[in-house]
């Protein structure tokens, strides 16, 4: 298995636009599993355990788009990820275990207002040590679970790899949390239904911006013409 991967090769901008050009030929399937991704989590009760299961299958649906395969939303419900569900579902709650101290912490704000002043002063400052480690934590996994999906990596193969590659990139990735922070704020702005709408945009811009690091190298299936040289993302023939 080839793990090795292109280093400062993120470009935001083309990963946003290639994630629009894709949308906007097939957009509703997307846009059909990011909002059941997002009503599980935010309104089902124990629905977040089907997000990494979701994130996963829009992963595979991109990487068959971007090889000219053909996908469905059976890509999107376990076909696209089979035999790798438990190496997602843990690899996304270890991902997300540096939030649980973040969410306890903003329920206790309205209680928190009352205390004295160096109480509030020693939460703000907990706070915010937690956030960044949490932050630095979610930017080192942010390739693991796409790992999992297109390389079939073992749980630890997948997680390390992700660290070295996603370091290796600060600058585009950064680049690309803050553009998808501003896409998800005038998504909010817009009656708050505008993040269903911009939120497709936003996880397809992330698996363009992992094939921007890690090429597609696996030779196209028998009979089955080759992608075109867009679908490598401006990232083909470039040096390691």
């Amino acid at each position: 298995m080839n793990t090795e991967y292109n280093r400062f090769s993120v470009n935001a901008f083309t990963a946003v636009s290639d994630a629009w050009g894709l949308l906007s030929s097939n957009y509703w399937p997307f846009f059909g599993v990011t909002s059941i991704l997002l009503v599980a989590v935010c309104c089902i009760p124990a629905g977040g355990l089907l997000a990494p299961f979701l994130t996963a299958g829009i992963y595979a649906m991109v990487f068959r788009a971007i090889r000219g395969e053909k996908y469905d939303l059976s890509t999107a419900f376990g076909e696209g990820f089979k035999g790798k569900s438990w190496r997602v579902f843990f690899a996304a709650v270890i991902t997300g275990l540096p939030w649980i101290p973040i969410t306890i912490m903003s329920q206790m704000i309205d209680g928190i207002e009352n205390a004295p002043q160096e109480n509030v002063t020693s939460f703000l400052i907990a706070a915010l040590i937690f956030s960044a480690i949490a932050m630095v934590w979610s930017f080192t996994c942010v390739f693991w679970i796409a790992l999992i999906v297109d390389k079939d990596l073992s749980f630890g193969e997948a997680f390390g790899l992700s660290a070295r590659a996603a370091w290796a990139n600060f600058p585009g990735l950064v680049l690309l949390y803050i553009i998808s922070g501003v896409l998800l704020m005038l998504g909010t702005l817009a009656v708050c239904l505008g993040v269903l709408f911009v939120y497709p945009i936003m996880m397809v811009a992330f698996a363009f911006a992992y094939r921007q690091v890690f090429p597609d190298t696996a030779p196209p299936a028998f009979g089955q013409a080759p992608p075109p040289p867009e679908a490598y993302q401006g990232v083909f023939g470039q040096g390691l």
